[in-house]
């Protein structure tokens, strides 16, 4: 039943209003240390299994995430010995303890999705929970999105306020709308919408289940809605860019061509005239955030970039690209590993899109690596990964990605052909010893079949 916890997550994790409904247990005890209680235990079992020698008990996604995760744990101890303002995470509710403890737990499920999933129809059973929980969340952000902009739009202008200036101020007031993200703002909530509605639309590329697209493709609908209400530019590119890789990967030159504008979209963003508040504000946060990632090569210490900034600007505000947050509180080496990881994964997914033997199997890698396509773009405005609201979504989405893939793998080296040794027992290099086949009595030639027709006079 690990996919019942799996989906459980799914549903409870990103709704962060019933998380806070929810009281608190001694020590304080919640939902999610619950949860990641519960991933422990599901993985006692595989762990004990005797190894595989067909199965990489280690893939590559599931080392770099331990780097990452090994490094940030580590930035949290030494970051109070470059940032004076704050001291030793000693606390369990420490803010750095809390945001390690969020992408640990996605970690966890990343692992228990790969490791204990085992097949097709328990994957369709979470899928199935996915898509009625984000039905749940895009309908409660739409029924009181416009009772409260019509609110927002019917308040008086204060006076002594420019009427540009005020326009402006509702419009950030309706940005804050988070639906039941409330941790986070709605570009946050429109990181959540995408990754979402990205996935589907590849899974739906190939799985041809009338119900289903039919389904998601009235998911879709209302989740673009979101996207656009939300009014996060960062979003709506991420989402192009998803579409336009699922169509144009098989143009490398085109991807790549896409992808270096993407990464150039800092660098060129200084050479631009005219740029609004918000594009400013970013150009500044990543310019101060490369020179502290080439300051500290350890990184200012895990989550304390704000603390930073506000020592020299007297602001509080955090990078607004994941990558660029990396670098500056990791060093070089998290950045690195950060981009490691998104790539892994975009790999991942096309690898099983290519390999698959099912209909699902090519559309879960699709839209798997659609969806990191949209979490590598979306992020570069932003930091729409490391909440747990967020990555419980993509992690176990990739998890059950890298499952299919070892399943498909383990399928493949059942069929290959059995090579026989000079000694008589067939062996496989890379993958260690295989039995040799059983075959039935019946099916075995009679050595003297030969001889006794050579025997026989003509008829």
């Amino acid at each position: 039943m690990t996919w019942a916890l799996l989906a459980l997550a799914l549903a409870l994790l990103p709704d962060q209003a019933l998380m806070d409904a929810i009281p608190k247990g001694p020590y304080g005890l919640n939902v999610q240390n619950v949860l990641f209680a519960l991933f422990i235990v599901a993985l006692i079992e595989p762990f004990a299994w005797p190894p595989d020698p067909r199965r990489r008990e280690w893939p590559r996604i599931g080392r770099i995430f331990a780097l990452y995760l090994a490094l940030a744990f580590l930035a949290t101890w030494y970051g109070f010995l470059i940032t004076p303002m704050v001291g030793p995470p000693l606390a369990t509710e420490d803010f750095r303890i809390e945001s390690w403890r969020d992408e640990a737990t996605c970690a966890l499920a990343f692992v228990v999705a790969a490791r204990c999933v085992r097949s097709e129809s328990q994957m369709k059973k979470v899928l199935v929970v996915l898509l009625v929980a984000s039905a749940y969340f895009i309908h409660y952000y739409l029924v009181r999105y416009y009772p409260e902009v019509e609110r927002i739009r019917l308040l008086p202008m204060p006076p002594g306020v420019r009427e540009a200036e005020w326009a402006d101020s509702q419009k950030w007031m309706i940005k804050k709308m988070g639906g039941v993200f409330t941790t986070l703002n709605s570009n946050g909530m429109a990181a959540y919408y995408l990754y979402v509605a990205v996935f589907f639309t590849g899974l739906c590329w190939h799985w041809r289940s009338v119900v289903f697209r039919l389904l998601v493709a009235t998911l879709i609908v209302f989740l673009g809605m979101g996207i656009f209400y939300s009014l996060s530019r960062g979003a709506l590119v991420a989402a192009a860019a998803a579409i336009g890789y699922g169509i144009f990967h098989r143009r490398k030159w085109l991807v790549r061509v896409a992808a270096v504008g993407f990464v150039a979209i800092p660098i060129l963003a200084g050479r631009l005239e005219s740029l609004d508040g918000s594009a400013a504000t970013r150009l500044d946060l990543w310019n101060h955030a490369v020179k502290l990632g080439l300051r500290y090569p350890m990184g200012v210490g895990y989550r304390l970039f704000h603390l930073h900034h506000r020592l020299k600007y007297g602001l509080k505000l955090d990078t607004h690209n994941f990558f660029l947050r990396s670098w500056a509180e990791l060093g070089p080496l998290g950045a690195i590993l950060v981009i490691a990881l998104v790539l892994a994964c975009i790999r991942l997914g096309w690898l099983l899109h290519v390999r698959g033997r099912t209909d699902f199997a090519r559309g879960m890698g699709r839209g798997c690596s659609m969806m990191w396509v949209a979490i590598f773009v979306a992020n570069l405005f932003g930091d729409r990964l490391s909440q747990v609201n967020l990555g419980i979504v993509a992690w176990t989405i990739t998890g059950m990605t890298m499952s299919l893939l070892i399943m498909d793998e383990k399928c493949r080296l059942s069929e290959l052909p059995v090579a026989a040794e000079a000694g008589g027992v067939p062996v496989f290099a890379r993958f260690g010893p295989v039995p040799e086949p059983v075959l039935a009595a019946s099916s075995l030639p009679d050595p003297h079949e030969d001889s006794k027709a050579g025997t026989e006079a003509p008829g």
